[in-house]
């Protein structure tokens, strides 16, 4: 998809009859129309991100703390191996979300210098690495869990 690459598109000449190349500028694709596909994918990683972060707090808030009220339950081990590190990752992604809305031009979105986020943020999303490589042992649990009714009962009363 054009609107995620770097290139202008104009370094991308168009094949028209005969063979010739022609600049894409003379079929239409102006300044007003990239602009606004930049404007169009910034908003879109923003409110994504916004999602994200009620997603992650959704989690935290709202089963992370309620299997901490069920010691009965659940151990610190087993949270542990169920939600990895989902809170560390909840309070990063929102500091990365805050310099996002910082970076953001609301006169001119199009200029708008997101990627300095992702660029200044790529030593703390290493944190995803640990995620990822306790995500098999987190499925492995759960299953065993889906196995109780209990478990099946308490976890959809944290849905609702």
């Amino acid at each position: 998809l054009r609107v995620n690459q770097d290139e202008p598109m104009e370094d991308y000449p168009l094949k028209v009859e005969g063979g010739r190349e022609e600049d894409s500028r003379r079929f239409g694709m102006g300044q007003t129309t990239k602009d606004q596909m930049r404007t169009n994918v910034i908003n879109e990683i923003i409110s994504t991100e916004r999602d994200y972060i009620k997603h992650l707090k959704d989690i935290c808030e709202g089963y992370i703390k309620q299997c901490r009220k069920r010691a009965d339950m659940f151990t610190e081990e087993q949270l542990k191996t169920i939600f990895g590190n989902i809170e560390d990752i909840y309070r990063c992604q929102k500091k990365f979300v805050k310099a996002l809305e910082k970076k953001f031009n609301k006169d001119h979105p199009h200029l708008s210098e997101v990627g300095s986020c992702f660029l200044e943020y790529q030593t703390e999303f290493q944190i995803y690495s640990e995620y990822c490589n306790n995500h098999p042992n987190a499925c492995l649990e759960l299953s065993r869990l889906a196995k109780v009714n209990k478990y099946v009962y308490f976890f959809e009363a944290c849905r609702l």
